[in-house]
C-alpha cells in the first residue's frame, strides 16, 4: 500500500510539472482555461463541551488549501475539466491541510475529472459525467447545510436551463445519478433532482426559489465505507447479543455500529430575496430540510440568513449572519458541511464579514457558535469556532 501511494504521489507531481511547463503554450489558445486559488486559514476551536464523558480542550491550528485545474474545449459541443486539490483524499468534506506535521509533505489528489456535452441543436441542455462539482443552485447566504461545496460527486447528471421568459429570468432543471459505493453485486447510488427559478419582482428586486431532492439507496450496500465516514447520524447494532450483529471495523478502530438507523430521502427547498437597488446589495434567505426516510422524530432542519454588501471589487465588503437548527437525521453527514463544530444535531449561529483587500485577495473572519440540539450531559453545552481566511484567487 505504501508503494502504491508513493507511485500515485509521484505521478501527481509529474503531472503538475508537466501542466506548469505547458501552460504557457496553451495560454495563447482560447480552447484551454487554467484556474486556481489558495487559502490560508487560522482556526480556533473552543470545545467547551463534554461528549461521551470526554472533556475536549481548545485547539488552535493553521491550515492551507490549494486548488488548481483546467477547462479544455475539445469542440463547440464537448468540454473536459480536471482539478487537483490539497488535503486528505479520504476526507471529501475538507481540502484543507494542517500545518505542523514534522515537516511531512502535503497530499494532492484529483477531485474533478469530467466531460460535459452541450449540443448546439438543443440550446440550454447539457450532460455531464465523471467526477464534478455538485450542480445544484445553492442558498446565496450559506449553501452547505445539506451538501458541502467541497464534496465532488461521481456519476452523471443532465441539466436544462431556459432563460428570458418574461418576469421569469430563468428556470433550471437538474436530474442526476451518483455512484456512492461500487460493489461486486449491488452498487449503492443516489438519485438527485432540483428545480430552481429566478423571478423578477421589480427593477431591483428578485427572488430565487429552489427545491432539491436526494434519495439514497439502502446503506447496507455502502458497508463500512459509509458508516466509517459518519459524522453524527444515528446508528444501530454493534455486537448486540440479541441481534447477533457485530461492530464495524474502521481501519485500526472499531465502530460500535452496524447500520444507520434511518434511510435518507431528503427534500430541501429554499427561497431567497435579492435587492440590488443600493450601494449595498442585500439578500434574505430561508431554507428547510426534511428527511422523509428518517426512522426517528429528529428528521428536519431549517436556516435563516441575511447578507449585506458584496466583494466584487477592491475595497468592497460583505457582512452576513446565519441561524441554523439541524436535527440528528435531517442530513447525511457523508456530504454535509464541516464549517460548524457539528455536522448534524446542532443549533448554531454564524456571523462573518468578507473584505476584498486587493483585486485577488479576500479576508474572511467568521465565528460560529453551536450547541447540541439533543443529547449530551446538559442543555447548556456549547462549542465555538473562530476562523480567519485569507483567500487568493
Amino acid at each position: 500500500m505504501t508503494q502504491i501511494r508513493q507511485t500515485i504521489r509521484g505521478f501527481v507531481v509529474l503531472l503538475i510539472i508537466f501542466t506548469l511547463c505547458t501552460a504557457s503554450a496553451f495560454a495563447g489558445s482560447s480552447d484551454t482555461t487554467f484556474f486556481g486559488d489558495m487559502r490560508f486559514r487560522h482556526e480556533s476551536d473552543f470545545d467547551q463541551v463534554t461528549l461521551k464523558g470526554v472533556n475536549k480542550s481548545d485547539r488552535h491550528r493553521e491550515r492551507v488549501r490549494l486548488r488548481f485545474g483546467a477547462i479544455h474545449e475539445l469542440s463547440p459541443e464537448f468540454t473536459l475539466g480536471v482539478r487537483i486539490v490539497s488535503g486528505n483524499p479520504d476526507d471529501p468534506n475538507s481540502p484543507h491541510q494542517n500545518i505542523g506535521n514534522a515537516f511531512h509533505s502535503f497530499e494532492l489528489s484529483f477531485d474533478r475529472f469530467f466531460v460535459n456535452y452541450h449540443p448546439d441543436s438543443l440550446p440550454g441542455l447539457s450532460l455531464t459525467g465523471g467526477k464534478f462539482a455538485h450542480p445544484f443552485q445553492k442558498n446565496p447566504v450559506y449553501g452547505d447545510l445539506v451538501w458541502d461545496v467541497d464534496v465532488q460527486p461521481e456519476g452523471a447528471f443532465i441539466a436544462y436551463t431556459a432563460t428570458d421568459l418574461g418576469p421569469l429570468k430563468n428556470i433550471n432543471l437538474i436530474l442526476g445519478d451518483y455512484l456512492v459505493k461500487e460493489n461486486n453485486t449491488n452498487d449503492m447510488t443516489a438519485f438527485v433532482a432540483q428545480v430552481s427559478v429566478l423571478l423578477s419582482l421589480g427593477q431591483h428586486l428578485k427572488t430565487n426559489i429552489a427545491v432539491g431532492y436526494y434519495n439514497y439507496d439502502d446503506f447496507s450496500k455502502g458497508g463500512a465505507t459509509t458508516l466509517c465516514d459518519n459524522g453524527g447520524d444515528l446508528t444501530t447494532g454493534g455486537g448486540n447479543a440479541t441481534t447477533g450483529v457485530g461492530p464495524t471495523k474502521c481501519g485500526n478502530n472499531t465502530l460500535n455500529a452496524s447500520s444507520f438507523a434511518s434511510d435518507f430521502e431528503i427534500i430541501n427547498p429554499y427561497i431567497a430575496l435579492l435587492y440590488d437597488g443600493s450601494a449595498y446589495p442585500m439578500v434574505l434567505s430561508v431554507e428547510y430540510i426534511n428527511n422523509t426516510g428518517a426512522n426517528i422524530p429528529q428528521d428536519s432542519g431549517w436556516m435563516v440568513g441575511v447578507a449585506v454588501g458584496s466583494t466584487r471589487q477592491k475595497g468592497n465588503w460583505r457582512l452576513y449572519y446565519v441561524r441554523a437548527v439541524v436535527e440528528q437525521d435531517a442530513v447525511l453527514t457523508l456530504t454535509s458541511q464541516d464549517d460548524f463544530l457539528f455536522q448534524t444535531n446542532h443549533d448554531s449561529h454564524r456571523l462573518g464579514v468578507q473584505y476584498r483587500v486587493m483585486n485577488d485577495v479576500v479576508v474572511h473572519p467568521y465565528v460560529a457558535i453551536s450547541e447540541l440540539e439533543s443529547g449530551g450531559t446538559s442543555d447548556s453545552q456549547w462549542r465555538a469556532r473562530l476562523d480567519v481566511d485569507i483567500a487568493i484567487n
